[in-house]
């Protein structure tokens, strides 16, 4: 206990080196003079064992008891040590006494110390504390050589001295209480407890309230009546209830101080001589117990011999090989069901947690041996039976405190044997606990964040197993209510996050639930099913029947032993019973009842020790999808599904106000209905934007829950920046050359790989592609993205981006960083997604590193005044062109290639050539020509490089420009791409980076008059008509030669001119009516011979496809026409003939036509000899089947065609 006024955290510092100082050496102790060890009552005491003496040192502030306790000898303080910080202490005398009034409420303890550290002894201070024998005066700390300090070495000693004392004690009272013993014995004379305080046994539990007797100590004379004592605890009892009321004999006070000493020879580690002691108090205490009519008294003792001997079992197996021992569950099972008997609750509870502990020590043993694993796996499924057993307790518990301690210890043995999601389980229930004992009433800090603390470990728990999806979901939700509480902002903002996460992956299988829910955060949350318990009517020992315990593996052989010999004595007590009463009781009742008096009266009174209300309600069996989930995970980790009273006490916490009413059950959250789910995520994102709690900026919480990044990248688009390297490349003709290609059909196709480029010059915009969607099923908006960069000196200009999206919808954003300040490196580190009130990041696995270089020029490249990107003219007409070189920069264009390619839209062949270049890189050299030429299939351009001469010696400087004169003829009909492309850089940049700028531009050779055909002038023999055909649809042509001849020919038309027969290519030429062009003629063509017209058709149809009948003759007529000019001498010309094929093909069904007539029938000929110049041929045709068939006819070049098909 704190003496004076001691600081709080010195407090807790002397503390600490107290209980680091609490295992004691027996071979540290010196042995007093003058003992004997033969009259010891402690028979296997050895002053030289490595055995330690454990002190187990309690904070008088923090103290605590549970009813009847004291039970236990190991429960009653043996001494009583105060802390005084002299420094701190102004009058010293002062503090002694009120510490020596202080423990005068703890009469049992042996010693009591006053323990002053830091004095400073100086003069006069024997005198002042030569009067105060209970002081310990400590020095100042100095350190040693080995590591500790002068008060830690002199603290061991003062304890040494101690632990002396108290062993004497001990000793000394044991063999007054034996002696006594044996003299009652002897001389049946009655004698009390009251001399002997530390083998007091005038404890006995009350009808409503245990009592705690309070033990006298050695050194002070017993409390008269009409005084007050206090418990361990401090706790003021009257004398009169510590009084034996009973008047209970000698004989039973024997029995229970024999418990006593056995429990003060565990103290001191003599685990054989407790074995003793307990089985000599266990038949007495038996046998008082058979015959007690009232009271609870003999049962409490019984219970706590039964507990000793099963600890002192417990240790001495420890000490050698730990394995299981039926011997000890039974008994510790007997003991439970006697401190549920006579309502010692806590002590039941703590027997029961530590049942639990010695099955998982079981278990943890039988899983390093080979062949024990269904020993281990039975063991872990007796502890969860303990664990069961233990809740039972929870109805009767005082408080919430003992209930949240059973409950931690519960979470300690699942995590132990490996039970995980029990383990979070039993946590988000002591977490509720924490935050519901509060909830009528100001909520105290310290649970608010032990609640948070469990919480969280429960979400940790969680995230490692995704599908405990309900679980997640109502953890986080607590843990966000205990934030707000708290007013934690980073701890609410990320949770509430990862809630929006958990609720974004939730699968969707209802479209619309038609219950209602409530996502106020406010409102209620799950009550602890600790708080809705019920008793049960009946609670028996730890196991039983029908339990895993009554079917253990066959490695367990003291189990079966024990079974056989329970079996035996049953079957002789029972032997006059009838056999049903004996199969009901063996049924009915537990085996740790197996006494013949409880055999009896359950023979006489059968009741059933299950568990009356026991449901197979999962705890959290709100959502059928994640709970499947969830029980296919348990299984694949072999976590058994067992009904235990936590999943009934959860299943009820869900119907509050009336149980018996279905209708009046809260509504159920569906956390696979999407309109549930939408609810929940509009809270969240409400909760993040609104609340003035999570406003978070002093740091950035990772992105989740509100968007998804699909991809962060340098923007694949086309750049215009060009490394070193590849200028060289470009300007040594190495990408002309790659551009040919070559078809190997036996060549996979390789995917191509684009280089991105990751060095950019001072000032321009880099582009980087991010891809988010939303991953909620609502809209949101996003004030703003940017980039994040991992730059202190903010050297970089960062554009943010705002974008809203729709529910689950994607977006394609382009972020925009500048850099502003000369640097060398700029990396990417992700992108930040600054919300209202939050600023989330999002982490690239491997950030994106940038150079950058000093700043590039800027040239713009444009055709014409009015930068044209296509532009038309007819073939053969000669059309200028003016290319513009304008440096839009504020710096010189030092080095500068200038190319000119031409290339035919669909064609391979490239046509390149180099105007001018200045770049200097060793394997180019500069042009001194005043004309290049460019050419290609069809296709001429003439560039005039004169201007650009002077740029071989000086720069071209800021804000000038250069024109480049080119000239451009068609020959022929085609479309032709013209590529402008420059080169360039600046002195500062020109060892790493160029900028190429281009332009191109399309040209369309658009066909001109022509003339199509020559026929002989029927009148002059000297002249010819020429067919002058316009294929242009919108432009009109005048036709002319070198004489008067001339002729307008509109858009889309032929009209005929007559030529001298000898006339020349060169005298024809077209003009445009509109813009005044002006171009030669294409050669004239041949003079064309006759030429025949056919047409084909059936029965009087005119449609070139036509249906016919099937089995009938249609009659099919070849129409053939020619021109047949006028004799000169007006004689009447010669007609021209010719030879017509006909054929039949028919057409498969896969659309193939093969020349086949199978399936038709001709009468009439085939080749037929046609007279101009207007003939007829008739022949008839008959489809014998279904089908396609198609009728050509051909002559010279001219074809005809008719389709028939047959009618159903």
């Amino acid at each position: 206990m704190p003496v004076g006024n001691i600081p709080l955290h010195l407090y807790q510092d002397y503390v600490s080196m107290l209980q680091s100082a609490s295992v004691i050496p027996m071979s540290s102790l010196t042995r007093p003079g003058g003992y004997s060890a033969e009259l010891s009552p402690f028979r296997s005491l050895a002053w030289e064992s490595a055995t330690p003496i454990v002190y187990r040192f309690e904070e008088s502030t923090k103290a605590s008891s549970i009813p009847c306790e004291e039970v236990h000898a190991s429960s009653r303080p043996l001494a009583i040590i105060g802390i005084c910080h002299c420094p701190s202490t102004a009058n010293l005398r002062q503090a002694y006494a009120h510490f020596e009034s202080a423990v005068a409420r703890y009469p049992s303890a042996i010693v009591h110390k006053c323990y002053a550290f830091e004095h400073a002894f100086g003069a006069g201070t024997l005198e002042d504390v030569s009067a105060l024998d209970d002081l310990v005066m400590f020095p100042l700390a100095a350190p040693l050589s080995d590591g500790h300090t002068t008060v830690s070495l002199h603290l061991q000693v003062v304890l040494d001295a101690m632990t002396v004392t108290i062993l004497m004690s001990l000793e000394s009272t044991t063999r007054a209480v034996l002696r006594q013993h044996l003299q009652m014995m002897n001389d049946a004379v009655a004698s009390s407890d009251s001399g002997f305080g530390l083998l007091s046994t005038n404890i006995d539990p009350q009808a409503q309230e245990p009592v705690i007797h309070s033990t006298v100590s050695l050194h002070l004379p017993p409390t008269s009546n009409g005084s007050t004592v206090r418990t361990a605890s401090g706790s003021a009892l009257p004398t009169m209830m510590v009084v034996d009321k009973d008047k209970r004999t000698g004989k039973r006070m024997i029995f229970r101080q024999k418990k006593l000493i056995g429990d003060f020879s565990v103290v001191v580690g003599c685990f054989q001589d407790a074995l003793d002691y307990y089985i000599t108090a266990i038949d007495g205490l038996r046998e008082e117990e058979k015959r007690s009519t009232t009271g609870g008294g003999d049962a409490l003792w019984l219970a706590s011999a039964l507990e000793g001997y099963v600890a002192a079992l417990y240790m001495t197996m420890h000490n050698t090989t730990l394995k299981f021992n039926a011997e000890m569950v039974d008994k510790a099972s007997e003991a439970i069901s006697l401190y549920a008997k006579v309502r010692c609750h806590g002590l039941e509870a703590r027997l029961v947690r530590a049942m639990g502990w010695y099955y998982v020590d079981v278990a943890r043993r039988a899983t390093t041996l080979k062949g024990l694993a269904d020993e281990a796996s039975w063991a872990r499924r007796l502890c969860l039976e303990a664990h069961d057993r233990l809740l039972q307790t929870f109805p009767d518990a005082s408080s919430s405190a003992p209930r949240l301690e059973s409950i931690l210890d519960i979470a300690r043995q699942s995590h132990a044997v490996g039970f995980v999601r029990t383990q979070a389980l039993y946590l988000f229930e002591a977490s509720s606990i924490l935050l519901f004992r509060h909830r009528h009433m100001t909520t105290s800090m310290t649970d608010l964040q032990a609640a948070l603390l469990l919480t969280q470990l429960v979400v940790d728990l969680c995230e490692q197993h995704p599908t405990w999806l309900v679980l997640r979901f109502y953890a986080l939700r607590q843990l966000v209510v205990l934030a707000r509480k708290l007013v934690d902002s980073e701890t609410l903002v990320r949770h509430a996050l990862v809630l929006l996460d958990v609720l974004a992956a939730c699968p969707i299988t209802v479209e619309s639930s038609p219950h209602a829910i409530s996502c106020a955060w406010h409102d209620q949350l799950l009550k602890p099913f600790s708080d809705a318990m019920d008793a049960p009517p009946l609670r028996s020992g730890l196991h039983a029947k029908p339990s895993i315990y009554f079917a253990p593996p066959a490695s367990v052989v003291d189990l079966k032993k024990a079974a056989a010999a329970a079996s035996l004595h049953h079957a002789s007590y029972f032997k006059g019973l009838p056999a049903a009463l004996s199969a009901q009781a063996s049924l009915s009742t537990p085996r740790i009842l197996a006494t013949p008096r409880q055999l009896m009266s359950a023979v006489m009174n059968p009741t059933f020790a299950g568990n009356n209300n026991a449901t197979t309600v999962d705890p959290f069996d709100v959502d059928s999808t994640a709970s499947t989930a969830e029980k296919t995970s348990a299984a694949s980790t072999h976590e058994p599904e067992v009904a235990t009273a936590a999943t009934h006490g959860r299943a009820a916490s869900y119907n509050m106000t009336d149980k018996s009413s279905a209708a009046a059950a809260p509504p159920r959250l569906l956390l696979h209905a999407r309109n549930h789910v939408a609810q929940w995520q509009q809270a969240c994102w409400i909760l993040l934007n609104e609340d003035a709690r999570c406003r978070w900026t002093e740091s950035m919480l990772p992105l989740t829950g509100v968007l998804t990044v699909h991809r962060l990248a340098l923007s694949d688009a086309p750049s215009c920046l060009r490394p070193l390297a590849r200028v060289t490349e470009l300007v040594g003709g190495e990408a002309a050359a790659a551009s040919t290609f070559f078809y190997n059909p036996f060549q996979a196709s390789a995917p191509k790989k684009v280089a991105i480029n990751t060095t950019f010059p001072l000032h321009d915009t880099i582009a980087l592609d991010l891809t988010v969607q939303n991953p909620l099923e609502l809209a949101i908006v996003i004030p703003r993205i940017t980039a994040w960069l991992d730059d202190e000196a903010a050297s970089a200009t960062c554009f943010p981006v705002a974008v809203t999206l729709g529910a689950r919808a994607s977006q394609r954003l382009t972020l925009q960083i500048r850099p502003t300040k000369p640097t060398t490196k700029l990396v990417v580190l992700g992108c930040l997604v600054h919300l209202k009130q939050q600023t989330l990041r999002f982490a690239l696995e491997t950030p994106i590193e940038l150079t950058v270089t000093p700043p590039l020029p800027q040239l713009c490249v444009h055709v014409d005044t009015n930068s044209l990107t296509s532009l038309s003219l007819f073939e053969l007409e000669c059309k200028p062109m003016t290319v513009h070189l304008t440096n839009t920069s504020g710096l010189d264009v030092t080095h500068l290639h200038v190319q000119v390619s031409l290339q035919r839209r669909g064609g391979h062949g490239l046509a390149t050539a180099v105007l001018v270049d200045t770049l200097r890189l060793g394997t180019n050299q500069t042009t001194r020509q005043q004309n290049i030429r460019l050419a290609t299939a069809g296709f001429t351009i003439d560039c005039d490089v004169s201007p650009l001469q002077f740029l071989e010696t000086a720069p071209l400087c800021p804000h000038a420009t250069v024109a480049i004169p080119m000239q451009l003829v068609s020959t022929q009909a085609d479309v032709v791409e013209v590529k402008i492309r420059t080169l360039y850089s600046h002195d500062a940049a020109r060892a790493m980076l160029f900028r190429e700028t281009s332009t191109t531009v399309l040209v369309t050779c658009e066909p001109a008059v022509a003339v199509v055909g020559l026929t002989p002038h029927p009148l002059d023999c000297n002249s010819v008509l020429a067919d002058v055909w316009n294929p242009s649809p919108g432009t009109a042509f005048r036709v002319a030669t070198a004489g008067t001849c001339r002729i307008q020919v509109p858009p889309l038309s032929i009209h005929r001119m007559s030529l001298p027969t000898q006339v020349d290519d060169s005298v024809l030429q077209w003009h445009r009516l509109v813009a005044g062009a002006t171009g030669d003629m294409a050669p004239l063509p041949k003079m064309m011979l006759p030429t025949w017209s056919l047409r084909l058709s059936i029965d009087t149809s005119a449609s070139s496809i036509v249906g016919v009948a099937l089995d009938t003759f249609h009659t099919v007529v070849l129409h053939a026409t020619t021109y047949v000019p006028p004799s000169p001498d007006n004689s009447k010309p010669a007609s021209p003939s010719a030879m017509v094929a006909i054929s039949i093909d028919e057409e498969t069904p896969d659309g193939r036509v093969e020349a086949r007539m199978e399936n038709v029938l001709v009468a009439g000929h085939l080749r037929p000899r046609v007279q101009g110049p207007n003939a007829t041929h008739a022949f008839q045709v008959m489809a014998l089947a279904h089908g396609v068939f198609h009728i050509r006819a051909h002559v010279d070049q001219e074809d005809a065609e008719l389709t028939l098909y047959t009618l159903e």
